[in-house]
């Protein structure tokens, strides 16, 4: 158990996300301290989940597919920082059936978690994705995997740093290997990053399943996963990118959103809304049209393009969200 809370405590939810992250990036004392408060309380609450939990041991996955799955299904791995975010990432994706974080890519047998963030390993951070090609393509997993990291950095993966993370594509064939070169060379050529690409393409050799606390760790413990994945960067850095493309490339292949100038946003939105989502303004409480709106919809917002809007149900299928339609049946909700 006091390996196990120490992993949490230590090695997750890092004291510098706090001390480093925020520190250089939010210079006014009193956020800082107010930040560190809610890490302090995600850490605890992180903690706690993990006290109720047992730690099992990891062992080498070489086949946890019944026959059948593995005619029907397919295996890709990928490296891309931090597991959990990882896992939670592409578990959202139509036609992947499961994923499970581990270690691969090193020499040292049965590594343990502790032994892998250590950087001596050799292994890194990864994930098996389980999917079914006849509903998500190999393709479209490398579409999403470079939508959801950061392929020019090789020295880390947002906040977390050394050669345990760096993103890494694990092919399984020749097949995989080609593709995953094809997807790496356009991207570079796509002049969407002022950097080269530089995310290894490795073979695959074995992958070893992380301690079973880690497995669907942004199901077991939300806040603490919320709050880490916060503190991180990573999604203000993917905001920044890919904007909403980034979201269309996961649920479809729609036509990427690229974020109006300065003008147009001066343009599109009211003085409050532009200081609140350009210029980390905040928003006075009681004093906005949503406040005391009692219709059922949802509230769509992105960080960095645009302001908070409400969108009813009657409309959601008409402005493209009628995948949330399902949130408001009678099933659903009992």
């Amino acid at each position: 158990m006091e390996t196990h809370l120490s992993d949490i405590a230590n090695q997750r939810l890092r004291d510098y996300i706090v001390e480093k992250w925020f520190c250089e990036r939010m210079p006014h004392s009193g956020r800082i301290v107010s930040m560190r408060r809610l890490l302090l309380l995600a850490l605890v609450a992180a903690i706690v989940a993990g006290c109720q939990k047992t730690e099992a041991l990891q062992h080498e996955v070489k086949n946890t597919m019944t026959q059948e799955e593995m005619t029907k299904n397919r295996i890709a791995t990928f490296a891309g920082g931090c597991f959990w975010c990882v896992e939670s990432d592409f578990e959202k994706i139509p036609g992947v059936v499961k994923v499970v974080s581990g270690y691969t890519g090193g020499n040292t047998g049965n590594p343990s978690y502790q032994e892998v963030t250590s950087g001596t390993t050799g292994h890194f951070e990864a994930v098996q994705v389980y999917y079914d090609p006849a509903k998500v393509t190999y393709e479209d997993l490398l579409g999403v995997f470079w939508r959801h990291i950061d392929p020019t950095d090789a020295g880390r993966q947002f906040v977390d740093r050394g050669p345990q993370y760096r993103s890494v594509i694990f092919y399984h064939d020749e097949e995989q290997r080609r593709l995953a070169e094809k997807s790496k060379a356009d991207l570079n050529r796509s002049g969407k990053f002022a950097k080269p690409v530089v995310t290894d393409i490795l073979k695959y050799t074995k992958f070893y399943e992380a301690e079973e606390y880690h497995q669907g760790y942004s199901r077991k413990n939300p806040l603490g996963y919320q709050w880490y994945r916060m503190g991180s960067g990573r999604d203000q850095y993917l905001c920044n990118v890919w904007g909403t493309e980034k979201k269309e490339s996961s649920s479809g292949g729609k036509k990427g959103y690229t974020k109006p100038d300065d003008t147009v946003l001066k343009k599109k939105l009211t003085p409050l809304q532009y200081e609140v989502t350009q210029k980390d303004a905040t928003e006075p409480p009681f004093q906005n049209e949503y406040w005391n709106d009692k219709r059922e919809g949802i509230y769509v917002y992105c960080i960095n393009s645009a302001a908070l809007r409400f969108v009813p149900k009657e409309d959601l299928e008409k402005e493209g969200y009628g995948e949330y339609l399902k949130l408001f049946s009678r099933d659903t909700q009992k």
